[in-house]
């Protein structure tokens, strides 16, 4: 990613959900390749560390799905930009990620959105009482890691209604199709 610029504003008062406190917001304005200028919106608390962060392209897209036939560790370099209006699917994993008010977007790399589902769900096990949920949650912990080592094949599902979500290839990879959503 090239060309950035930093552009602080100020948006008046934000208040943290966490503590209350006064948020600092921030907006970086980058030009990811294959996907065009997008603005990230930041807000943070000082107080707490509470941070919030969502992403904006700065032209208009059509909605759109991108489908990944996961099959080796190779793939775990392909970038993953989800805007909080992604739905993120991946089925033979039981994985269903909602857009909600609390939804963020972000830019990873598929290995990092793997590791991003496996430490919600060692916090969720933290919570669970059920013996079940918690044998449930660390068999998907368990195919995670085997996805992870190569050794596990999955479906990775992006749906963006408003277009701000892609998978980005690092190399040339027939695995991932793009169609209008």
């Amino acid at each position: 990613m090239s060309d950035q610029k930093n552009i602080n504003f100020n948006f008046g008062f934000t208040e943290c959900p966490s503590c209350q406190h006064k948020m600092d917001s921030m907006t970086k304005t980058i030009n990811i390749p294959n996907f065009g200028e997008t603005i990230i919106f930041t807000l943070i608390c000082s107080n707490c560390g509470y941070k919030t962060s969502d992403l904006f392209p700065v032209q208009d897209k059509e909605p759109k799905r991108y489908i990944l036939a996961y099959s080796n560790s190779k793939q775990l370099i392909h970038k993953i930009i989800r805007s909080s209006s992604c739905i993120i699917k991946i089925p033979e994993l039981g994985i269903s990620i909602e857009p909600s008010q609390a939804a963020e977007g972000y830019i990873t790399n598929l290995e990092g959105l793997l590791q991003k589902i496996k430490t919600i769900t060692l916090g969720l096990i933290k919570i669970l009482t059920s013996e079940k949920k918690i044998n449930n949650a660390l068999a998907l912990i368990q195919k995670i890691d085997t996805a992870i080592d190569g050794n596990f094949i999955f479906t990775l599902i992006l749906e963006d209604p408003k277009g701000n979500s892609a998978i980005i290839k690092e190399f040339e990879d027939e695995s991932l199709q793009e169609e209008p959503f």
